[in-house]
């Protein structure tokens, strides 16, 4: 684990014009590609020292609450929560050019859970897009595809 942590380490962060942290800040309008309506994603440098916080709202309800921790640019931890009861724990495993890939996994209520992956694609200045699999044993299953527009200042 700890050559792994090495070799990820060594990658450096993505070559984006702004580093992942202070790219996510602002608003955000997501809109999945399979249709059906849009969500309002917020983040926010609220806790000094290397967190964004994050919520979701969908026709303005607060409908998930998360936390990134960042250092010297780079994503490492996500917590997210959600009004259901759904507790999700991810940790970025990879790092590209354009590319944030975590993986984690899903908590709900009851106590199930589910292997989870997360892809952040960064499509412009002011664009990116976020794919969302399930592990099931057989590889990763696709359960949700966005595209995320910066809402303008």
């Amino acid at each position: 684990m700890r050559s792994l942590l090495l070799c990820l380490s060594l990658l450096g962060p993505p070559a984006w014009a702004e580093p992942p942290p202070a790219f996510l800040v602002g608003t955000w309008t997501c809109l999945p590609k399979a249709g059906g309506p849009s969500f309002a994603w917020v983040v926010t440098e609220e806790l000094p020292g290397g967190w964004l916080v994050g919520r979701g709202y969908e026709s303005g309800v607060l409908t998930s609450l998360e936390t990134w921790a960042h250092d010297d640019g780079q994503l490492h931890d996500r917590r997210q929560f959600s009004p259901r009861g759904a507790y999700i724990e991810l940790h970025v495993i990879a790092r590209t050019e354009d590319t944030l890939l975590s993986q984690g996994r899903a908590t709900e209520r009851d106590g199930t859970t589910v292997r989870l992956q997360h892809r952040l694609t960064r499509i412009g200045d002011a664009a990116f897009e976020a794919v969302w699999q399930v592990g099931d044993g057989g590889g990763w299953r696709p359960v949700a595809d966005e595209v995320c527009t910066r809402d303008p200042a």
